[in-house]
């Protein structure tokens, strides 16, 4: 058993060779969090609580605002009621995946940071 190939995919050794590893995936986001103090010091205020599909909150601190959203389930939810256009074009993390109608449609298990724009743009 410990000699497969999935033990030494897993390796940390192999992981840190990966970019796109679970370890670099973590390990990018602890420095996230350490660089901004919206996440660790900010005002924790949850949104969208009428969808039970998505866990999203922002957090808030110095003028800075960031938005994390999750979806909880194991299939692709839409966000209708999300407004992007208050937010970064570019996903501060993850991508911002759009249908053809231009909401937010995240797969599952996906997450988005989205950084509150100072100045806003159109999906339009």
């Amino acid at each position: 058993f410990w000699q497969t190939e999935a033990i030494k995919d897993l390796a940390l050794s192999t992981q840190q060779k990966d970019a796109n590893s679970l370890w670099n995936h973590y390990r990018s986001l602890i420095s996230i969090r350490k660089e901004n103090d919206a996440f660790r010091l900010g005002d924790y205020t949850p949104v969208l609580t009428d969808n039970p599909a998505v866990l999203a909150f922002t957090r808030s601190y110095n003028g800075d605002t960031l938005a994390v959203l999750t979806n909880v389930t194991n299939q692709t939810v839409t966000v209708s009621d999300f407004d992007l256009n208050e937010w970064d074009s570019k996903a501060f993390y993850g991508t911002i995946p759009l249908n053809a109608l231009k909401q937010l449609e995240l797969p599952a298990y996906g997450f988005l940071v989205l950084k509150k724009n100072r100045m806003t743009f159109s999906l339009s």
